[in-house]
């Protein structure tokens, strides 16, 4: 009798040990692998290219007071694979769309701030005139998204390796720890330097 109590009280203070542990099997590139998606907010990153560009195309000297007010969301996509590689880009399709929807909402707004910093009374700029503005910035925008450069600054590549439920990514010299819990993966801060924001939560699909 005295065994079996024993046996009973060793059983239960190791399922005690295995609950304080966690003791859940430890995370292969196998259980991971799959495709995860984040929405951020872009429009910090939009708003300060812009400002750079403006400075370089009309000069330091021509300061334009405008800055796109609508959250412009930017889908970023995870790929984990059972070899222990990564991709993490975003989805130029998708925020191409979200983006001109945007432009198209603010972009009067932005050409008669352009005008106000030329010095040019907006009173002497007809609608006609803004509209062909518009549709040469509508132009530039296409082309800009069917290139790759916006697809290069927000993409990169490399590989992962686990330790329980932490995973790190390492590319170009740079290591991003998060945490895995279930089908999400949490990154403590950004995984882009121009895309701030809080934490960065990656949903399996």
């Amino acid at each position: 009798m005295k065994r079996r109590v024993l046996a009973i009280c060793l059983v239960l203070v190791m399922a005690a040990s295995c609950l304080m542990a966690g003791c859940a099997k430890k995370l292969t590139a196998k259980d991971v692998a799959g495709t995860y998606t984040c929405t951020r907010d872009c429009r910090s990153y939009i708003n300060d290219g812009l400002k750079e560009g403006l400075e370089e195309s009309l000069g330091e000297d021509k300061e334009v007071d405008f800055e796109f007010q609508s959250e412009i969301p930017g889908d970023f996509v995870l790929t984990l694979r059972e070899d222990e590689t990564f991709d993490l880009e975003i989805n130029v399709e998708s925020f191409a769309d979200t983006f001109s929807a945007v432009f198209e909402k603010e972009s009067r707004d932005f050409i008669l701030a352009i005008v106000k910093a030329m010095g040019v009374d907006e009173s002497m700029v007809t609608d006609e005139q803004i509209e062909q503005l518009m549709d040469q910035m509508r132009t530039s925008l296409e082309e800009s998204f069917a290139g790759a450069d916006m697809k290069e600054k927000a993409s990169t590549s490399g590989t992962f390796t686990l330790d329980g439920t932490t995973i790190k990514l390492e590319a170009d010299g740079t290591k991003d720890t998060g945490s895995i819990d279930g089908d999400t993966i949490t990154f403590k801060k950004s995984l882009f330097e121009d895309i701030g924001g809080d934490d960065w939560v990656f949903t399996k699909e």
